[in-house]
């Protein structure tokens, strides 16, 4: 059960970064897109080509209108204490969402390792419930009293033993 539970999550996980890193280019290419029209803007007002400089910042994406105008209002051209560029306050959504889906995976990943974990430890226990079985298997064949009681010794400490360690364990839902 806790297999196939490891094996969904690090799938899931896997699925996740996968979109995230989707997420991630879109906004790498977005963020160059919003830099291009900046510099294009840039240009054209330096050219003193308000026509042209209207035409770009019309063309401004949402997510960068809002930096843009915000660093607008500090009057780069004219207050050296401006920042130099509005990419100061830029946030990009999509990069955000990546880094959301990113958290996600590494969770589910870790989700999916702690499954890994579980599962060990009930195939640990299955183990030395085999081996307790063994003992119980042989004692009868031997005749010596001590002998028997040691062997019934170990096998009861191991059944303590894969008893303790299955018992902690959480259950699959």
């Amino acid at each position: 059960m806790w297999s196939g539970i490891q094996a969904t999550n690090y799938n899931q996980a896997n699925a996740l970064r996968v979109e995230s890193a989707r997420e991630s280019t879109t906004a790498g290419l977005l963020t160059g897109l919003d830099v291009a029209l900046f510099m294009a803007w840039f240009n054209a007002t330096s050219a003193d080509n308000d026509r042209l400089a209207q035409f770009y910042s019309r063309r401004f994406r949402p997510e960068f209108r809002q930096a843009f105008d915000a660093w607008l209002a500090t009057e780069p051209l004219t207050n050296p204490q401006a920042p130099a560029t509005p990419f100061n306050n830029y946030r990009s959504e999509s990069a955000r969402r990546a880094r959301e889906l990113e958290d996600q995976s590494k969770a589910m990943f870790a989700a999916g390792h702690d499954a890994n974990h579980y599962a060990d430890s009930y195939v640990l226990g299955t183990v030395v419930f085999a081996v307790v079985l063994f003992f119980c298997g042989i004692v009868p064949q031997f005749t010596d009293f001590r002998l028997r009681l040691v062997l019934l010794g170990m096998g009861m400490l191991l059944l303590l033993f894969g008893l303790s360690k299955i018992l902690v364990l959480p259950r699959a839902a």
